[in-house]
């Protein structure tokens, strides 16, 4: 009898594979890799149920060199495994079934997006109107002109999303800190709270990536370290973090979460997510020199989005990847009273690479 295997949603590391997983209902007796009884899990057949979505994944985060194999770059599977997605493989390769489970992943039985279909030429896959949308926010000078693309873009990438309504929490940086009393009526620093590390007064608010001059934006970081790193906050700065926790459940505009499983059936269909790429990348873009010439662009895509009722945006940091909120509600959140921290900062680290043109680019 050929040799199988049983895996438990618990097993994976990825949230949208638990919830599919969950979403399928069929439970295993025991699970090979943690031992957990009586869950919903995959085996070798059910397992071919949820290959669409992980070769769409891949496909969609990881650019074509990084998993077609041509030219020594590396494989589908390597990719997987090098990454760590959908397992935690270097925790369960020790285990007896861990090639059972690898191995059953890649399927050369069928027409595959991944094994039959990536051949065609990512230029070609480039949508034009969507191309056109954003030359238009990005470029047009008419007002007018800006304005419409900016609600086509949205409509266009609200129906590629995830509909969330999640309780979120984040770290708010400040550089500088306060002056308290210390132990024998000494000063001593500590970190901002409360109205000094929310929202600024709506006097000294001036323009920023979501938010008009005077208007009052919450903006948040999924970690400490992006928190810090959006702030820029340079070697021997102390700063000060406050922590916030959503009140109740709010409606996010995710560009950070495209919904992968509408859009697996091929390759060029996982290229219109494309878009939420590209209006990702215009919340990411670091600003420097001092300018906020190209805010308006963002500010544009935000107000959209408010008028659609959303309680706030979430978007890639260009800085360390993790993902960034801003709330357009500060009420929305509470400050977590006694977990404000302050830190110094002691060093930054700056990567230069050599820059080249890519054709391929939106942008």
């Amino acid at each position: 009898m050929e040799e199988e295997f049983n895996i438990c949603y618990k097993c994976s590391n990825n949230e949208a594979v638990q919830e599919e997983i969950i979403k399928m209902g069929q439970k295993i007796e025991h699970c090979d890799f943690c031992d957990n009884k009586n869950l919903f899990g995959l085996n070798q057949d059910t397992i071919d149920d949820i290959k669409p979505y992980l070769e769409a994944y891949v496909a969609y985060y990881y650019p074509q060199a990084d998993w077609d194999g041509r030219y020594g770059t590396r494989n589908y599977l390597d990719t997987i495994y090098q990454e760590e997605l959908f397992f935690s493989w270097k925790k369960i390769e020790q285990n007896d079934k861990y090639e059972l489970l690898y191995y059953s992943i890649e399927n050369n039985d069928f027409k595959t997006l991944i094994l039959d279909d990536h051949w065609a030429s990512p230029w070609a896959l480039v949508n034009e109107e969507q191309h056109k949308l954003l030359n238009s926010l990005t470029s047009e000078d008419n007002f007018k002109n800006k304005l419409q693309a900016a609600t086509e873009l949205v409509n266009k990438a609200e129906l590629m999303l995830k509909n969330k309504t999640v309780k979120i929490s984040g770290y708010r940086s400040r550089i500088g800190c306060k002056e308290a009393l210390g132990e024998y009526g000494r000063a001593v620093n500590v970190p901002y709270d409360k109205k000094d590390i929310g929202v600024a007064p709506k006097h000294a608010i001036n323009s920023g990536r979501a938010n008009r001059a005077f208007c009052g934006f919450l903006y948040l970081a999924e970690d400490i370290n992006t928190s810090v790193l959006e702030v820029r906050a340079q070697k021997g700065d102390l700063v000060s973090i406050g922590e916030f926790h959503s009140k109740s459940p709010l409606r996010i505009f995710d560009l950070t979460d495209p919904n992968i499983w509408n859009f697996k059936q091929n390759y060029t269909t996982i290229k219109e997510l494309q878009l939420i790429s590209a209006i990702n990348s215009l919340f990411s873009k670091p600003i420097g020199n001092g300018t906020n010439s190209i805010y308006l662009d963002t500010q544009l895509i935000v107000e959209e989005i408010i008028r659609k009722n959303y309680d706030g945006v979430c978007f890639r940091s260009s800085f360390t990847g993790k993902r960034n909120y801003t709330l357009f509600n500060s009420d929305l959140m509470d400050e977590q009273s006694g977990k404000g921290k302050l830190l110094k900062v002691d060093k930054m680290e700056l990567t230069l690479t050599e820059y080249k043109d890519d054709i391929y680019d939106l942008f």
